[in-house]
């Protein structure tokens, strides 16, 4: 396995990118942008940045496993309580942050790492090869469970080397003691890492790669990495990458000409930007719809889990289960569908009033005098040359008119006449949902749901009379085997429901983002095919610009990446 933690790497490769930047900037002594660049990153840094909180036992190593990830190696570590409050550890993209232990006999430290808690987007929780204690098993149930942060969650179990024994049979024995402790609860949900994090320090320390592969430090990495991506954390690093791409695109079109009425280049920045705009809008409109679908089924769930022990219980059968599921993923589909057809209706509109705007109405008009040798304008290169024709067939017509192909032989028609637009841009788009949204549901799933309901009435069977003589479940069942027993079937019976949830939830950011690449995503890479036609001759004689289109195109590899929530 590789030595490297994927998503840390693609936050460093973009604040790397951030930092050439500014020293080409600087170096050139371009100070107006360079400083906006700085002030514009600050203003995002503490909103966009992903927190990921180490919180657990004081002695589990959180502040090693940061050190460890990052390389910093001014962290505090040591055998005595270390960290005294919440430290964040910037780290590109990312707040690494190192907190006090939690649930000792500090409350203090408490107080503060439950308020990180809070904030954070991410927790990774840690304890050592000892486990939990009454007081830690109380408290992480509490935590994961009764406030409901186990989705959150990472589970590392630190300081394997202290136990003896093969690593699989130590993992198979912590497991089952760790299930028999969190009883009802299971490790099922949550990711679980079982590492050594000083055997990999002293690994890569040593160049020992045997100790670096005891350490199972990199399996870890690769959870983690999953864990974020999974979560849909990655997508914050979105933003300061389309800033500091937006930023290279502002400072290419000054090289060009004085005068921005003239400027091509600035006329696809300013296009590329309203689509961006509108994508951004119509992303975050998508996946809200999804998220209250995601509630609603939830509050269903609930409710079916709060009837157990009560007669409602027997009502939620596979049909009721079937169609409670597919009125909530049509009831999605169908807002998609509202959301999507509205958003390409508003940008269709958006794209004809920008070619009737003063700026490409100037640049048409004279563009028709590049004959005269008089004018600067007829100075411009060939490449400048073909993107003003290009742009203004796209705005044939005076603008009322958007020409059906523009840019590259087989791209979409996305620039279609006015009437073409309506008729295909718009409704591509909602075909598109009419094909590919909805969730598949399989039939067996909600067999499996009725038979764990099914298990767990029959639990409660004998109990069900007693309630009609004044004897509450609580009591008949206090400390009795029954009662764990129903409590298992009722972890069972979430756990399904949790399944089917997930798969809704991640078959639908599938297509969402299916669609956003077959729109939006494709208009925006069709604009920079065409602006870097002109920005590669204008490279060969600055090296400056040169860099920066270097730089502007790891960039949107990076971001197109993150995108598809792939990981380099």
């Amino acid at each position: 396995m590789e030595n490297r933690f994927k998503s840390g790497e693609i936050s460093e490769r973009i604040y790397n990118n951030y930092n050439k930047v500014i020293k080409l900037l600087t170096d050139n002594d371009i100070t107006d942008y360079r400083n906006k660049l700085i002030s514009d990153m600050k203003n995002i840094q503490d909103e966009e940045k992903i927190k990921i909180a180490f919180i657990g036992q004081y002695t589990a190593g959180k502040s090693s496993i940061i050190s460890a990830l990052t390389g910093n190696k001014g962290i505090k570590i040591g055998s005595n309580i270390t960290t005294e409050e919440t430290t964040n550890y910037e780290w590109g993209g990312f707040y690494l942050t190192d907190t006090p232990g939690l649930y000792t006999e500090r409350k203090e430290h408490d107080e503060i790492t439950i308020e990180c808690i809070k904030k954070a987007d991410l927790l990774v929780f840690c304890i050592t090869s000892d486990l939990f204690n009454p007081c830690t098993l109380s408290n992480f149930i509490k935590l994961a469970f009764e406030q409901n942060y186990k989705n959150k969650i990472l589970f590392v179990i630190n300081k394997m080397s202290k136990e003896a024994g093969e690593y699989e049979q130590l993992k198979e024995n912590y497991e089952i003691t760790l299930n028999k402790s969190l009883s009802p609860y299971t490790l099922d949900s949550f990711d679980v890492a079982y590492i050594d994090v000083k055997d990999y320090v002293d690994g890569i320390n040593e160049c020992n790669n045997n100790l670096i592969e005891y350490s199972h430090f990199n399996e870890f990495k690769e959870m983690l990495n999953n864990f974020i991506t999974r979560k849909g954390q990655l997508a914050k690093l979105t933003t300061p990458a389309e800033l500091i791409i937006h930023s290279i695109d502002d400072i290419l079109e000054t090289q060009y000409n004085n005068d921005s009425r003239n400027n091509g280049i600035a006329i696809l920045n300013r296009l590329q930007r309203k689509i961006i705009y509108n994508r951004n809008k119509t992303k975050r409109e998508c996946e809200q719809i999804l998220n209250n679908g995601i509630l609603e089924f939830n509050i269903n769930v609930n409710q079916i889990l709060n009837s157990i022990g009560t007669e409602d219980i027997e009502k939620y059968d596979e049909i009721y289960i079937n169609n409670m599921i597919e009125k909530i993923y049509n009831s999605i589909t169908s807002s998609l569908e509202d959301v999507i057809y509205n958003s390409q209706e508003y940008l269709d509109d958006e794209i004809k009033d920008f070619f009737n705007s003063e700026i490409v109405v100037y640049y048409i008009e004279n563009g028709s005098k590049l004959n005269n040798s008089k004018l600067n304008f007829s100075k411009i290169s060939k490449a400048e040359h073909n993107l003003y024709n290009e742009i203004k067939k796209m705005t044939k017509g005076g603008a009322d008119t958007i020409i059906q192909k523009t840019f590259t032989k087989g791209t979409s028609k996305f620039f279609g006449t006015a009437s073409e637009a309506s008729g295909s841009f718009i409704h591509q788009g909602v075909k598109f949902v009419g094909h590919k949204f909805g969730y598949k549901f399989k039939p067996w799933q909600a067999v499996n749901i009725s038979k764990n309901i099914g298990n767990v009435a029959k639990c409660l069977g004998p109990i069900i009379s007693f309630i009609d003589v004044g004897v509450t479940i609580k009591d008949t069942l206090a400390d009795s085997k029954r009662e764990q027993e129903i409590l298992r079937e009722k972890e069972n019976l979430k756990n399904e429901f949790n399944k089917i949830i997930n798969q809704i939830e991640e078959e639908f950011i599938e297509q969402i983002q299916d669609f956003i690449n077959c729109t939006f995503n494709k208009m925006i890479d069709n604009i920079n095919n065409e602006s870097n036609k002109v920005n590669r001759e204008l490279a060969k004689k600055n090296t400056m610009v040169s860099e920066l289109i270097d730089i502007k195109k790891e960039l949107i590899d990076l971001k197109n990446q993150i995108d598809m929530h792939a990981i380099l």
